[in-house]
């Protein structure tokens, strides 16, 4: 990361200060330390990657950027503007095939929760990955009730459709409220649990 100058500037103009770690930043500390050359070459380097990143990791959090470049390094997931995604569907509205649209996608449902049981262990969890994808913004009220706020309301059906179609497959029993402008998700049970 740094050049040979960079070092020597680095070690002419050295400010020596004392960290102290907690056992668990200790350990992260052990297990990275063999990667670089020293210890000080690890901490400058986790200080200007923190420096440089802070911004997107306040903002977005670990967990959903991970999930961005989970979906997008696989190639299995566009990103697709919401003027265009709008459109998109409005189109299958006012399309003769909409019901054979529906039925492919209860087909998608099924292998994206054959793909995902393995990964997802909560309805939340999956929740969280689909607002990741920005169909909604996402509000736990309760341990099992959540509500959705898709962004926009020719999405609402599709979102509706989709969350249903993909958490029963996974063997939850949900039930899922439409109102003006927000879908509301109950977890009624488990169907692995229920046997």
């Amino acid at each position: 990361m740094f050049s040979a100058l960079e070092e020597r500037d680095v070690k002419m103009t050295a400010q020596r200060i004392t960290v102290a770690l907690d056992n668990g930043a200790g350990e992260v500390f052990r297990n990275l330390e063999t990667e670089f050359r020293s210890k000080s070459e690890l901490f400058r380097r986790a200080l200007h990657f923190y420096s440089e990143h802070r911004k997107v990791l306040g903002e977005h959090g670990v967990e959903k950027i991970q999930i961005w470049i989970d979906a997008l390094s696989k190639g299995e997931y566009v990103i697709l503007d919401l003027d265009y995604w709008i459109l998109f569907l409005k189109f299958v509205e006012k399309s003769p095939y909409k019901d054979e649209f529906r039925e492919s996608c209860k087909a998608v449902g099924r292998s994206f929760a054959s793909r995902l049981s393995s990964e997802i262990h909560s309805v939340e969890e999956f929740l969280k990955r689909v607002e990741a994808c920005n169909f909604y913004r996402l509000n736990k009220i309760a341990e099992d009730e959540f509500v959705l706020i898709p962004n926009s309301d020719f999405g609402k059906m599709f979102i509706k459709n989709f969350i249903y179609d993909v958490l029963t497959e996974m063997g939850y029993k949900i039930k899922i409220d439409e109102n003006m402008s927000r879908l509301r998700v109950r977890v009624e049970g488990h169907l692995q649990s229920e046997k």
